[in-house]
């Protein structure tokens, strides 16, 4: 046996954790490491979204916010990924690269027929048409999205083209074949949304003056058919605003402890038609059924608050967990979220990036933490997520995202200290149902 295999499994041994860590040893890693370009100047791994079809998946990985690129790389369709980007020019000229991309299967792009996977890259400032938010798509169509005048005021006009740090901007949509897609701007208590494969945007207003940071996070809710709730949150006040997707009117607003939205992503948790509302505050994670949502309506008059929820709204809740390799619960626990079905069952699992734990003695090198959700204690953690060659402030789980490829969804994660993603093949609730990967 080579020496380099038998120091392989005598550290998953010893270390106590399983084949699926290492991306280091052998062929077939279950956990691949994509390449960073060379012309991203910095923060490779700060952002990562994805989008998927029948036969294909990409995923863009973005740098730090500004004047910065990010790199589509083809995933294919099964367990082959091409490592190497193939395509570096999104946000490349004229554009301002936001703090959280998205992914869109289907998207308008003006004059043109729709066309498939798609990115929402930041804002675009040399359009003929005037400043606005810049998308990109596979075949390396670029096309702008308006912005309401208030956004165009007073984010690109005051706060990013004349500026070298551009504000705060984050975006988010659902994975429906048909999207919506939803931005906000947290300096300037700024949030709007553009309806299902449409580049019409409307701003989103609360009842009452916007919190300090209202758009630090925001996120859209697939009800079933077309209908949707849009979620906006200000985690300085410990709100998360909700809207109808259909008008933009407010509907709601759900009230928690410190830092209660600091975070947010939807998806199928508990199994039925509807996306649950996955939300971070300080040291929890917690799901709130979209079935539970689907009652609201517009109203005046809101109070911030859980107790409002029917019975049976929240679905769990949960803290940091740890076991024997990872450590340092909070460890930033939180600071990014997603779900994905790993385990190919039809229902999601919560996955959470605490990108400041320990692992395996290594201060900073991040992990990611997976939990079913569901079962007899839906509050257990299921499986950890890291990277056996990490290195000091790696910060991995700063940014996730989920991409469908094989029956099943992978974990993609940013580890934006030292510019490293990688794709998370494998995790202990498929076992070696994921193919040679995973074996």
């Amino acid at each position: 046996m080579p020496r380099r295999w038998t120091m392989a499994l005598f550290a998953l041994a010893t270390a106590g954790c399983s084949w699926s860590r290492f991306d280091d040893v052998g062929k077939n890693t279950p956990v691949v490491l994509l390449e960073k370009p060379d012309k991203m100047h910095a923060g490779f791994g700060v952002t990562v979204a994805s989008v998927s079809t029948a036969k294909q998946t990409r995923v863009i990985v973005g740098g730090a916010n500004g004047k910065n690129i990010a790199a589509m790389f083809e995933l294919g369709a099964g367990t082959d990924p091409n490592t190497a980007a193939v395509d570096t020019g999104s946000c490349s000229d004229s554009c301002y690269l936001a703090d959280r991309l998205a992914g869109l299967a289907v998207a308008d792009v003006g004059a043109r027929d729709p066309e498939s996977m798609c990115f929402v890259l930041g804002i675009g400032t040399g359009d003929p048409s005037g400043p606005g938010l810049t998308g990109r798509c596979a075949d390396g169509t670029e096309y702008p999205l308006a912005v309401p005048p208030k956004v165009l005021k007073d984010l690109i006009k005051d706060e990013v083209i004349f500026q070298d740090a551009p504000a705060p901007l984050v975006f988010a949509t659902d994975k429906d074949d048909g999207p919506a897609l939803i931005a906000g701007a947290k300096d300037q208590k700024l949030a709007w949304f553009y309806a299902p494969v449409s580049i019409a945007p409307k701003q989103l207003v609360p009842p009452s003056a916007p919190d300090s940071d209202f758009g630090a996070a925001v996120a859209v809710v697939r009800l079933g058919g077309t209908s949707r709730i849009l979620a906006v949150a200000a985690p300085e006040s410990g709100h998360v605003w909700l809207f109808s997707g259909d008008t933009g009117e407010p509907v709601g607003c759900l009230g928690g402890p410190s830092q209660f939205g600091r975070s947010l992503v939807t998806g199928h948790v508990d199994g039925d038609d509807a996306d649950d509302l996955v939300i971070a505050d300080a040291s929890n994670v917690t799901v709130i059924s979209g079935t539970a949502l689907a009652g609201l309506a517009p109203a005046t008059d809101i109070t911030c608050s859980l107790a409002a929820l029917p019975s049976g709204g929240i679905l769990t809740s949960f803290g940091c967990g740890s076991q024997g390799t990872i450590g340092g619960c909070p460890g930033g626990f939180g600071a990014a979220l997603e779900v994905g079905d790993l385990d190919a069952d039809g229902d999601g699992e919560v996955i959470v990036g605490a990108p400041d734990m320990k692992v395996r003695g290594i201060s900073g090198a991040g992990a990611v933490l997976v939990y079913d959700a569901e079962g007899p204690d839906p509050t257990a953690l299921s499986d950890e997520l890291f990277l056996s060659s990490a290195s000091s402030d790696d910060h991995l789980g700063s940014a996730l995202a989920t991409a469908h490829v094989d029956g099943r969804d992978v974990v993609v994660a940013g580890a934006p200290g030292n510019g490293r993603a990688a794709i998370f093949y494998c995790s202990s609730l498929l076992g070696a149902a994921g193919g040679e990967r995973c074996r």
